[in-house]
């Protein structure tokens, strides 16, 4: 494939997940809040809000729950190089989702040549979810970087059988681990799954079979062995707390099938409100088509796609552990595996069904597209998730107070509305602690203050763009 028409899809895939990236969705909501506070913090300080040096995971602010270390850290880094700002800290995410797409490219190439690899890249990147999670900064979309480097490892694996990749599988799993708490239960089956490949890759030969194993368990060994200090060290961070109940075999049965439900997948939204879009499932109901031949193609025989359907069917099969189910987000790590069954049956396709259902595709993915960037972030219900629209506020606050040399106040129930995201700004924007200002009392001299008031009695108004709030001077 020349390279220019791979510039292009990466590209285009670049404009969907930016376009708009500070409108839609159109505010910050309180896990990314956490994650982008504490991810400033440590860029500055190496101290999370809890006053801990460089810890494994961060306690949230209302003590219910642990924010994983690979979005912390990866966030902090992207902080020192490029400066803080909301922009840099939504940019994270969608950095992680265009190396996880050219990861795509390479594995589609490896697997299936150069011009399906156009058809699955475009694939992923029009996957709903995908574009849903991208553009929230949580750790949601981890998985899927995960996922594809995961598949990629055995891909390469399967063409030279060097150990390399082994240890390249190990690491992915065992730093994949840490990224989301979902994948507690999504890397144990793919352990196994790696394991049963090395043994096919092996042809019953136990000494090559036993090395290759050795190799692979050594690397992802202390991933594991290290949880029960973690767990000691950061209570309820790894493992739930709660004493896991055995349950009966249709209970994870119920789960496991239900979170493979066609039509939960490609037609229901997900029950987390912040990653729910009304009649658009995970999947684009376009890909349907695709998906089913793929399958059909890769059951009717064995091979290396048998063994990706059984990925895509097994990541989820311990869901009932934790009581999981209408939740797509937490399903991103099926994403990969599902793009390439998908790819795999547009190869099968005769040309002119390969046509039709592509128009339909086209027309599903542009639906999907008019109502997510224009009418989605105007819904109440996406106002009310996404609440924290202060952002310009607090920068243009911070700008103008460098600016006329004056001293930066915030009204303190405002500043207190939104948490951790506030918190946030304050950290990116300014340079040292914000003073609160009470309703009521007096502003000093040589100050400028952000209300929601209109006007305060005794100050003047600027001229300047602060919406929703207004920056106000003392005279």
């Amino acid at each position: 494939m020349p390279p220019k028409k791979v510039l292009i899809v990466f590209l285009t895939a670049a404009f969907l997940f930016t376009f708009k990236l500070l409108q839609v969705p159109p505010g910050m909501e309180t896990d990314e809040g956490v994650i982008a506070h504490n991810a400033a913090l440590i860029s500055k300080t190496g101290r999370d809000q809890n006053g801990r040096f460089m810890p494994a995971f961060i306690l949230s602010s209302d003590k219910m729950d642990w924010k994983q270390p690979v979005s912390i850290y990866l966030t902090a880094i992207y902080f020192k190089i490029f400066g803080m700002s909301l922009w840099v800290f939504k940019l994270v995410n969608v950095s992680v989702a265009l190396v996880s797409l050219c990861l795509m490219w390479v594995l589609l190439r490896t697997l299936l040549g150069d011009r399906e690899a156009v058809w699955g890249t475009i694939i992923l990147m029009t996957t709903p979810m995908v574009v849903i999670s991208t553009r929230i900064g949580t750790e949601a979309i981890s998985p899927l970087l995960f996922a594809t480097a995961w598949l990629l490892t055995i891909a390469l694996y399967r063409k030279n059988g060097r150990l390399i990749n082994l240890v390249l599988s190990a690491l992915t799993l065992g730093v994949g681990f840490y990224s989301y708490k979902g994948m507690r239960l999504v890397i144990p089956p793919w352990t196994l799954m790696t394991i049963g490949y090395i043994y096919h890759k092996s042809a019953r030969d136990w000494s090559k079979f036993f090395r290759s194993v050795g190799v692979f368990t050594i690397m992802l060994f202390p991933f594991f062995a290290i949880t029960p200090f973690l767990e000691f060290k950061y209570p309820g961070a790894v493992f739930e707390r709660a004493t896991l109940a055995l349950e009966s075999y249709r209970h994870y049965a119920y789960y496991w099938l239900s979170n493979l439900d066609l039509g939960f997948l490609f037609l229901q939204g997900d029950v987390g409100r912040i990653f729910s879009v009304e009649l658009f499932g995970s999947f684009l109901l376009g890909a349907l088509p695709f998906f089913l031949v793929g399958i059909k193609k890769a059951v009717d025989r064995m091979s290396f796609f048998t063994y990706v359907l059984g990925s895509y069917l097994l990541t989820p099969v311990l869901f009932g552990m934790a009581g999981s189910m209408g939740y797509g987000h937490r399903l991103v790590a099926i994403i990969p595996a599902f793009v390439i069954i998908a790819t795999l049956g547009i190869r099968e396709m005769r040309w002119r069904w390969r046509a039709l259902f592509g128009l339909f595709f086209a027309i599903n993915f542009f639906n999907f597209f008019s109502y997510y960037f224009f009418k989605y972030p105007q819904l109440h219900e996406t106002r009310t998730a996404f609440s924290n629209n202060l952002d310009r506020a607090y920068y243009r606050l911070a700008t103008l107070s460098k600016k006329e040399q004056l001293v930066p106040y915030v009204q303190e129930n405002v500043h207190e509305q939104h948490g951790e995201g506030n918190l946030f700004f304050e950290a990116a924007y300014f340079d040292r602690p914000l003073t609160l200002w009470k309703q009521g009392s007096k502003l000093p001299p040589n100050s400028l203050l952000l209300t929601n008031m209109e006007l305060v009695d005794g100050l003047e108004k600027f001229n300047i763009d602060a919406a929703p709030l207004f920056i106000q001077k003392s005279r």
